[in-house]
């Protein structure tokens, strides 16, 4: 997968460059002087000498009959040599990859200055449900649960894409038709105490540093034998569920479950829900002096396109139009 990003990079890397390359030249065909251009009359096609009269057909330098050799004036040369609307598409295509070159750099200097280097700061509330596959634990064809109970783990609170989760609480809450105890398990990500309290808010348990190898105790706890079919193997997985939401709480049900092989039991995502808060790397919802500086930006890069417009057209209207200055 990062061979692959690398090569998308330097791909559009190459093709950006190949687009300015094209576009330059474009350009400087359609603003620069051909060669031989005549100063002010016509000129043979042959020599380029300026003509004074067609009267004999020929060329008075060189002898090249006309006919053949051709005419040449100031305003077919410059047609010929580069068009107006080629210029100005290629002179936008130049301005549209510099201001998303100047753009981006932009706003990741001033996130970077906003929030701290390398600061990626996500608020977000997300809950995922989880139950039990069925499976053939006989053998005999029939298919059923380890134990009729359904897992909630809930984040809320702050997570850096880097690091994991910053600040807030984990909550895990275990109910279903075989669990005697319903309970709740809350875990402070700052400090790591927790506690489990049951459904009528009995305090079962509490202690600092609770971890994915808990998690046969906590289901334990709420009255599910552990020892049972499956039940070993999904015990393992909601420890993994536990970790993985303290290192990437908006994805960690997926990187888990598709990583897991079970041959007896597992578990599955019944259901979710998320609500992402602000982003730090997003500039529209930091402050108003970064949009004002984003706009800064788009300003500045629209008037350097405009006076470039400006320049192409009279260049080339003056070329057309004034005869160039003799050596």
């Amino acid at each position: 997968m990062f061979f692959g990003a690398m090569l998308s990079y330097f791909l559009m890397i190459a093709a950006a460059l190949m687009a300015i390359g094209l576009s330059i030249n474009t350009i400087w065909r359609a603003i620069m002087a051909p060669s031989g251009l005549p100063r002010q009359g016509a000129a043979c096609g042959s020599c380029g000498y300026e003509l004074v009269t067609l009267a004999e057909g020929r060329c008075s330098e060189c002898g090249a009959d006309l006919l053949k050799s051709g005419v040449n004036t100031r305003h077919t040369m410059v047609r010929t040599a580069g068009s107006l609307a080629a210029a100005i598409m290629g002179w936008s295509i130049i301005m549209i990859v510099l201001t998303s070159i100047v753009f981006g750099v932009g706003l990741a200097f001033i996130a970077m200055n906003a929030g701290g280097m390398g600061t990626t700061t996500q608020t977000i509330t997300t809950t995922q449900s989880f139950r039990p596959d069925r499976f053939d634990a006989d053998g005999d064809g029939s298919r059923t649960r380890s134990a009729e109970y359904e897992v909630a783990i809930t984040f809320d609170g702050e997570y850096d894409w880097n690091i994991g989760a910053q600040t807030g609480t984990v909550t895990i809450e275990v109910s279903g038709d075989d669990v005697t105890t319903p309970l709740t398990l809350g875990f402070d990500v700052e400090t790591e105490d927790f506690t489990v309290t049951a459904d009528d808010g009995t305090l079962l348990d509490s202690g600092i540093g609770y971890t994915g190898d808990d998690a046969e105790t906590l289901l334990a706890a709420a009255g599910l034998d552990t020892t049972g079919a499956g039940l070993a193997f999904e015990t393992q997985q909601l420890g993994d569920l536990f970790e993985g939401v303290l290192d990437d709480p908006m994805n960690f049900e997926t990187n888990v479950l598709m990583n897991s092989t079970p041959t007896v039991g597992g578990l599955s995502n019944s259901g979710s829900s998320a609500n992402y808060g602000g982003n730090s790397m997003n500039p529209f919802t930091s402050s108003s002096t970064e949009m004002f500086v984003a706009g800064g930006v788009l300003l500045f890069c629209g008037l350097v396109y405009l006076g470039g417009l400006i320049f192409i057209v009279r260049r080339r209207s003056k070329m057309i139009a004034r005869p160039r200055a003799a050596d």
